[in-house]
């Protein structure tokens, strides 16, 4: 298969590498990338490890487990293929200068015989893992090889068996290329056994959960670091009762529907965190949550205390809807809710609806879960925590509406102990 690649590459090259850019900015674009971005000149360089990662949410999902590594002194190559993960690889690459090798993925510029546009012929890492489904020929051919332990992190099989016979051939092919595979969930795990006839070395973990209950253990520094004022809203917060206490995280203005059917009053405390940040997404928030008659309070990075003091004065009397404009604080401020909305789910898929099952907070989503191991996850470990619905209208009546009898009982601590636990036995087998 390899030398079959390799001649059509070939053959392709003058036509993908020089011709297609001429006609298409985007190609364009991806070529300039890619060769300001290869980097193969640390000579001497062998690394333990080997990562490649597609975008910023593959590299959340292996962060754990690469920071394990470089803090232990090991040294490893992370390839990159999306443009928009490029900032945080940079950031580690300032944190483990003489540690971390960092590259992106050659696409358009690939050709198999050039050593700086092949990561077959430049890679040195004894372990290699792959996150997800980026099984591009040229890393699962260098994972493939006989002194290399190649090893496939957050693996997903659910959508297999929707895939025509051609594409489950390859990915049939790939999945057994593998050492060994981890799962997203259980029923990854599952999916993958029955793909694979139970002939193969499988686990499931998530290490999205590690990321995330770390950033939760810190959760109170992390928000007064990066939001001064949060004290002071902390303090209005706790004068509600957890019960009557929503948050609608990585919300977006086409789900304003939810708010069709409800009566808030000002006895619940109703928290609305965008999914997009800009004025423009604001602004249409406001007005979907003016059309449906909930007043609305903004707080962003220049609202000063005396403002907030203002508005959390009126919102004790009329009610509403706290917009709160700031970034990298939704996975904190979940713990401080009973019930937490996560928006996507009426677009193309949910957003991250760990953050707020871990944060203790019963989830409810739209209806478009199918992509999600977050979701099959909660389904797996605990069911009554998840509710989604087609309805936007319906799903609001029943975030809003339902009184429930009781606080979510969520022992956190019993929770990380048990996933430091499959957390370290993982890192065992991989180490």
């Amino acid at each position: 298969m390899r030398q079959a690649y390799y001649l059509f590459r070939l053959l392709f090259y003058p036509i993908i590498r020089f011709i297609l850019p001429l006609f298409s900015t985007g190609i364009k674009k991806r070529l300039i990338f890619e060769k300001e971005n290869i980097n193969t000149k640390q000579e001497g360089f062998a690394a333990d490890y080997g990562f490649e990662v597609s975008s910023e949410g593959e590299l959340e999902q292996v962060l754990p487990l690469l920071n394990h590594f470089l803090s232990n002194h090991a040294k490893v190559e992370l390839i990159y293929c999306s443009p928009s993960v490029k900032h945080k690889v940079n950031e580690l690459q300032s944190e483990f200068p003489t540690q971390l090798k960092t590259m992106a993925l050659p696409i358009v510029s690939y050709h198999p015989y050039l050593e700086e546009y092949n990561p077959e012929l430049w890679l040195s890492a004894k372990t290699f893992f792959l996150c997800r489904y980026d099984f591009f020929p040229e890393l699962i051919f260098y994972g493939s090889k006989n002194n290399v332990e190649f090893v496939l992190l957050s693996g997903m099989a659910k959508t297999y068996k929707s895939k025509n016979w051609i594409t489950q051939s390859y990915l049939k092919y790939c999945y057994k290329k593998f050492n060994l595979i981890i799962a997203a969930s259980a029923s990854e795990e599952e999916n993958f056994k029955q793909v694979l006839n139970n002939n193969h070395n499988i686990k499931d973990f998530d290490f999205r959960v590690v990321q995330i209950l770390s950033r939760l253990e810190k959760r109170e520094e992390n928000l007064n670091f990066k939001w001064n004022l949060y004290p002071t809203f902390k303090q209005f917060i706790t004068k509600f009762d957890k019960k009557k206490r929503v948050i609608l995280g990585s919300f977006w203005h086409n789900e304003i529907d939810l708010f069709s059917r409800v009566n808030i009053d000002h006895t619940q405390l109703i928290t609305l965190v965008p999914h997009v940040l800009t004025d423009q997404s604001i602004n249409e928030i406001t007005r979907g949550l003016k059309e449906k008659d909930q007043r609305s309070y903004v707080i962003s990075h220049s609202t000063t205390e005396n403002e907030l003091q203002k508005m959390m004065d009126e919102y004790v009397i009329s009610g509403g809807v706290w917009i709160i404009a700031l970034k990298g604080i939704l996975c904190e401020l979940y713990s401080d809710f009973n019930h937490a909305y996560v928006g996507g789910g009426f677009n193309e898929s949910i957003h991250s609806v760990l953050e707020p099952y871990l944060a203790g907070a019963k989830v409810f989503c739209g209806p478009r879960v199918h992509r999600s191991t977050e979701f099959d996850y909660i389904k797996h470990s605990a069911p009554e925590r998840v509710l989604t619905n087609k309805s936007q209208a319906e799903l609001g009546k029943q975030i809003f509406d339902f009184e429930p009898k009781e606080e979510i009982e969520f022992d956190f601590l019993k929770l990380n102990n048990n996933l430091n636990k499959q957390y370290n036995e993982i890192i065992e087998i991989l180490s």
